[in-house]
């Protein structure tokens, strides 16, 4: 059976930065590639609203892992 390393895709709805998002990414990075994908502020409930306005556009950026 040939080698293969999983990805793994982690999100949230609390933000790049929160610490919920650090400690998930602590916990599995050894485990595969990860994709990580969260919104830059917290968006918590904002499933339940409609949004017209605002800044919809995606920024890439990548995250360091202390292990």
């Amino acid at each position: 059976m040939a080698d293969h390393v999983p990805l793994i895709l982690i999100t949230n709805d609390d933000g790049i930065a929160s610490p919920g998002l650090r400690a998930a990414v602590r916990a599995v990075h050894d485990l595969g590639d990860l994709l990580i994908v969260a919104p830059l502020r917290q968006q918590s409930g904002a499933g339940r609203s409609f949004l017209l306005v605002g800044d919809r556009s995606v920024h890439e950026q990548t995250i360091l892992v202390d292990g």
